[in-house]
């Protein structure tokens, strides 16, 4: 084995052997789950003779079976044949008397459980691997595990390992399923411990804030205020309803929504105004605007993944950055044709374009190291998708030196101002707001070190042109993060730089590094 284990990993697997070589593990995306059961295969095969092993992996989506049969190939470095991976999707169907089978849940409904069946009574040892595990818990999906009664009088020939940043087991729903079907939760490892392992890339966040128009913020203040009329009268009639925190007020509110009579209507209309609202806020003008000017400040060559909720809204998008920068953006959502968000998802990939839109279809199952950049243009305030957006981006890549995440949120509206539930505690988190009025950002922390900057150079008296690319190197950085990168990642750039403008503008960052 090629691969060298980072030390949670080894944690890890003596954790999954203590457990008799079952559980579930509650990785942060990008942290290296998929080498991590790999590993707990490579065990296997050493307390096993390969030919009696079959290892069973399971994805949520199609786009995950290539990045798997890779993940083989590179971690088992020749030892492992082409031969030895099947593939079990609806595109191909290999014979499952693989050393690997990888199967996309869809298919794997059905047949799964029977191969795992056919293998345990044939004497071969079963390692179950469930990547994205808390996929697997609806009546369809559940059907995967069917073939657990089966194990009960072979114990020994049974593994598994269940790999998800959001397993979910604090809800009934999942732990019924995955806790008989893979084990326990054996091993939790979150951003915090990531950033301090340096298992992740280093990122900056940037939180910034937008504002409506006159019109929608009209629209928002009159759906709010017959909002809390209707809220003071259904809790003075449900006034446990009061105590609630959202999901659970909103589950609450959508039984009482499908009773009869008067507070049935109220509920419903509710709801109907919340809709409308969380519509208004998403389709904001600003954040188009906003998208579009962040991206013209950015490094040109950056690999850019803009995450947002509305296909409508993505398609404007993708049409306003094809028209700025031709053959260089892509989209990729549910309303597009498969083959088509195959062929966005790999020209992103191998970098024939730079940046890619997508809506939700990013979530889970998508794997890009070298992208730096998200934008987050709109957000569920889901965390299992915060967590899954945030880690396409923090992967580890070679010459990927920091990772920047851009969360646009309205100040106005009861969005959430902050993308991390718990604040990070190694990594910068900047607060900037962007103007739609004229165009602009504002960010204060920035805006202070390049005042006292620009006073140095005045007081050097230099020629007009200078000052003004100056200030256009600075107006430049506003966004980005390389004045957080330290005077002697500066210096370096300043050295290896290649024009004159680029040689002016590290000058610029280094002049306001930390």
């Amino acid at each position: 084995m090629e691969y060298q284990l980072y030390l949670w990993q080894e944690k890890c697997l003596k954790e999954w052997k203590k457990k008799h070589c079952h559980g579930i593990v509650n990785v942060v995306t990008g942290a290296g789950k998929t080498y991590l059961a790999l590993a707990a295969g490579e065990l296997l095969r050493e307390r096993t003779a390969v030919s009696d092993l079959r290892i069973k992996i399971v994805v949520p989506t199609a786009s995950l079976l290539a990045q798997w049969g890779a993940a083989i190939r590179n971690f088992f470095d020749g030892t492992v044949s082409r031969r030895d991976i099947g593939f079990y999707y609806s595109g191909q169907r290999d014979t499952p008397d693989r050393l690997f089978m990888i199967y996309v849940i869809n298919s794997a409904r059905y047949s799964l459980a029977r191969h795992i069946v056919r293998d345990l009574e044939e004497g071969f040892t079963v390692f179950l691997i469930a990547d994205e595990c808390h996929r697997y818990t609806g009546d369809e999906n559940r059907k995967i595990f069917d073939f657990l009664p089966f194990t009960k009088n072979c114990p020994e020939q049974y593994a598994s390992l269940g790999l998800s940043a959001t397993p979910g087991l604090n809800r009934p729903e999942n732990a019924s399923v995955l806790i008989p079907a893979l084990g326990p939760e054996i091993f939790r490892y979150g951003l915090k411990e990531a950033e301090e392992d340096e298992t992740l890339c280093p990122y900056a966040a940037f939180h910034i804030a937008l504002s409506f128009t006159p019109q929608e913020k009209a629209e928002y203040e009159e759906l709010s205020g017959n909002m809390r009329k209707m809220f003071l009268k259904l809790i003075s009639h449900y006034p446990s309803l009061k105590g609630l925190n959202r999901s659970a007020f909103f589950r609450r509110l959508c039984q009482i929504a499908n009773e009869k009579g008067d507070y049935a209507y109220l509920a419903r209309s509710y709801l109907n105004s919340s809709r409308k609202r969380k519509n208004l806020t998403s389709e904001a003008m600003s954040r188009l605007q906003c998208v579009i000017k962040l991206i013209g400040l950015l490094d040109k060559s950056a690999k850019i993944i803009i995450f947002g909720e509305r296909i409508k809204q993505a398609d404007i998008l993708y049409e306003k950055l094809d028209r700025l920068y031709p053959n260089q953006a892509a989209r990729c959502h549910s309303a597009m044709d498969p083959s088509a968000r195959k062929l966005a998802l790999e020209r992103f990939r191998d970098g024939e374009v730079r940046i890619l839109i997508s809506c939700r279809a990013l979530d889970e199952g998508f794997d890009v190291p070298s992208a730096s950049v998200g934008i987050v243009m709109s957000s569920a305030s889901v965390n299992r998708q915060r967590i899954q957006r945030l880690g396409r981006i923090l992967r580890r890549h070679e010459g990927k030196e920091i990772a920047s995440l851009y969360y646009l949120y309205i100040a106005e509206s009861s969005e959430e101002a902050s993308y991390f539930p718990v604040e990070s505690q190694t990594s910068a988190v900047c607060e900037l707001s962007y103007h739609w009025e004229n165009d602009t950002f504002s960010h204060p922390a920035y805006e202070r070190q390049v005042r006292t900057a620009m006073q140095r150079f005045r007081r050097a008296k230099p020629d007009v042109s200078l000052l003004s690319e100056a200030a256009g190197c600075f107006e430049r950085g506003i966004v980005g993060p390389d004045w957080l990168m330290g005077r002697a990642y500066c210096t370096v750039k300043i050295q290896l730089s290649k024009t004159i403008a680029e040689r002016n503008y590290w000058i610029c960052m280094k002049q306001i590094a930390r």
